[in-house]
């Protein structure tokens, strides 16, 4: 595994670098090794069985998916596919299991049985698939289930997303037991880093693999960065070193060698107010926040959390957003939300007061994945223009 000072070199020669702290990289290692082992010692079918169970206790775990995506798409394909119907049928079976089950049927040019299990047994094992499958593989392997369920609304916006997401040819592949990975741009004279800070799920309301393809074509690099710690970048990033201080340098180091000339934030719920103190200590020329979230002390104040907890948890941070701004080269901030969703127009409101900020209030959107709606209302792509500095304005429309 590549330090720092080798992430660029291994982005440059390979198309992307990442980096990962070591415990987590070796644990899911010894997880795909498991499966690949058991493959070969007792057959497909055997190790197909250990991948699920192991899936399900590891979902966000690359290298152990692929050791089951190489299983379900080789020549055991069929049989695997017959194998896990089996198991279907008598057992109802996981989110994981429906999922490599429907890969199966794919690769060997089967139609999927969707009345083995449930229609929200099948949107999990879609959403599975949504965070490192080709686009153009799900609207495939989507369709189907939303025939079968047409009344159903998640299996709807899958495939909505599916037809949204641009086409754009990208060597991306996301590494979710990563920390940081670093995507260089297609166009030589890219001279923007895009600092994109994910949230609580480890994703920025879209998986990295689909909001890759948003950006592809821009000349920005991409920089994603996840805390894997749950403490929402309070404590930094391991592999950047030790503490808040050491991921900014990181960071900063990385734009130096990546020739970058200016730094743009792009960040997401838990994510929002951390992303918003990284791009004001960075000299951040841009900052997109969808729907920030407070929380304090690096604990977010929960998954449902009431309004009087965040509010609390903002009332730590906004002297430490202040002190930041005061001290920053004072970055032009976007805070985006969806209008009728209570606690993130509350919020956007007091953080748009405390900072010179614009804020994009989504009409009738009600999710707190504003990133998300942004994208079903056909914005998403002005504001990604905006955000790498390839459009020079932004027309936000007035209530």
């Amino acid at each position: 595994m590549p330090g720092v000072d080798g992430l660029v070199d291994q982005a440059r020669e390979q198309g992307q670098g990442f980096l990962a702290p070591q415990a987590h990289w070796v644990t899911c290692g010894h997880l795909a090794r498991r499966v690949q082992n058991r493959a070969e010692r007792e057959g497909a079918l055997a190790a197909v069985d250990l991948a699920v169970d192991q899936l399900e206790q590891h979902m966000r775990t690359s290298r152990l998916r692929n050791a089951a995506y190489a299983l379900v798409t080789g020549q055991a394909a069929a049989e695997i596919a017959e194998h896990l119907q089996t198991r279907l049928e008598s057992e109802g079976g996981s989110a994981m299991m429906a999922a490599l089950y429907t890969l199966a049927c794919f690769q060997s040019a089967r139609s999927p049985n969707l009345k083995l299990a449930s229609a929200l047994n099948w949107c999990a094992a879609l959403q599975r698939l949504f965070d490192d499958m080709p686009v153009e593989r799900l609207e495939v392997l989507i369709k189907p289930a939303c025939a079968m369920f047409p009344d159903m609304g998640f299996l709807k916006e899958l495939q909505e997303i599916t037809q949204l997401t641009p086409r754009v040819p990208s060597p991306f592949k996301d590494v979710m037991e990563a920390s940081v990975q670093l995507v260089p741009a297609g166009a030589a004279e890219a001279r923007c880093l895009v600092v994109a800070m994910s949230g609580g799920e480890g994703r920025l309301g879209l998986p990295h693999a689909i909001l890759h393809q948003w950006f592809a074509r821009e000349p920005a690099h991409m920089l994603y960065l996840r805390d894997l710690s749950g403490r929402f970048y309070h404590h930094g990033i391991e592999v950047l070193g030790a503490g808040w201080p050491a991921m900014i340098e990181g960071i900063r180091k990385i734009a130096a060698q990546m020739e970058c000339e200016e730094i743009v934030i792009l960040c997401n719920s838990a994510a929002g107010v951390p992303g918003m103190r990284a791009g004001m200590q960075l000299d951040a020329k841009r900052i997109v926040a969808f729907s920030p979230r407070p929380h304090g002390a690096g604990k977010p104040a929960g998954p449902n959390g009431s309004t009087e907890e965040r509010m609390a948890a903002l009332e730590r941070d906004l002297p430490n957003l202040s002190s930041d701004w005061a001290t920053s080269s004072q970055a032009e901030i976007l805070i985006v939300h969806g209008d009728t969703n209570k606690q993130d127009t509350l919020f956007a409101g007091i953080m748009a007061d405390t900072l010179p900020s614009r804020r994009w209030a989504l009409p009738k959107r009600n999710r707190h994945n504003a990133l998300l709606e942004a994208m079903r209302e056909h914005v998403l792509a002005d504001i990604i223009a905006w955000l790498t500095g390839t459009r020079e304005t932004l027309s936000i429309p007035t209530s």
